[in-house]
Parts: C-alpha cells; structure tokens; sequence
C-alpha cells in the first residue's frame, strides 16, 4: 500500500509541475508578451438600414465584444458620435473647422485589445461586424509612454 501512495504522490507532483508549466507559458505568450492595439472603425454607417436590419447588425457587435471579452482580448472600446471639431494651426493660429458632413473616412468608434502582436491584432479584427457596409479598421499598436513622477 506503501508504495501506491509514493504512486500517487509522483503522478501528483508531475501534474502539477505540468500545470505549472502551461501557466508560465500562459503568463509569457498571453499576459508578459501582450501589446495593447487600438482598433479605428471607419465608416460603417447605418443610413440606408431599417431599423430592424439596424438592430441586427447592433446584436453582431454585442457578440463580438462578448467573444472577445470571454477571451480576455477586449479591454475597453466607445462608439464616437458624428460630426465634432477638428483644429490645426495656420500662421501660427490655431483654426478649428467642423463639423463636417458624414464621410466614409471619418472614425466612427474604436476598441483597445490585447494581442501578442500585430498579426495576432489583425486578426481579432476580420470579425469586424461592418465590413458589409463599407467600413474600415486601422490597427495600431499603442505606444506605452512612462509619464516622470
């Protein structure tokens, strides 16, 4: 019986050095190695749908950020409402336009996710629920800045 529970104890201990293993290697490849991307939605409108057809492709974005949420990939994300101001400067004076009619260029909203890296960002990105209505995703890796203290 003696040497069932020496067994017993060794299956133990490689299972969970086993364990161990996958979640270092977790930690590294996942959380360690993980980059955070904006994704930009441009364009996408929603002008020419029913609002029946508008509430189905809404139900398309909710379940989008679930799976990715459920993945541990969504960090945080906003819709933008149309129009808004834009400011350059010109002779050293600063100019603001706006607003400006709907444009197929303009940013309608934008998620942060977590990747390893930009491939893996692209990725996420081909279940964009608007590439059927013209809308585009920019993906960029976000620049991690230490602010002094």
């Amino acid at each position: 019986m003696g040497s069932l529970n020496e067994q017993s104890r060794m299956s133990l201990s490689a299972l969970l050095v086993r364990h161990i293993n996958e979640f270092i290697t977790y930690l590294i490849q996942e959380v360690i190695m993980s980059q955070k991307y904006m994704l930009i939605f441009h364009g996408g409108f929603y002008d020419s749908l029913s609002p029946d057809e508008a509430q189905k492709q809404m139900q398309k974005w909710f379940m989008w950020i679930d799976k990715l949420r459920n993945t541990g990939k969504y960090q945080e994300g906003e819709a933008l409402i149309h129009g808004g101001k834009i400011l350059s400067q010109k002779n050293g004076k600063v100019v603001v336009d706006g607003p400006f009619a709907e444009s197929k260029e303009s940013v309608a909203g934008y998620f942060v996710v977590e990747a390893p890296d930009l491939n893996a960002a692209v990725e996420i990105s081909r279940d964009y629920p608007d590439f059927p209505l013209g809308g585009k995703v920019e993906v960029r890796e976000v620049m991690k800045i230490e602010m002094p203290a």
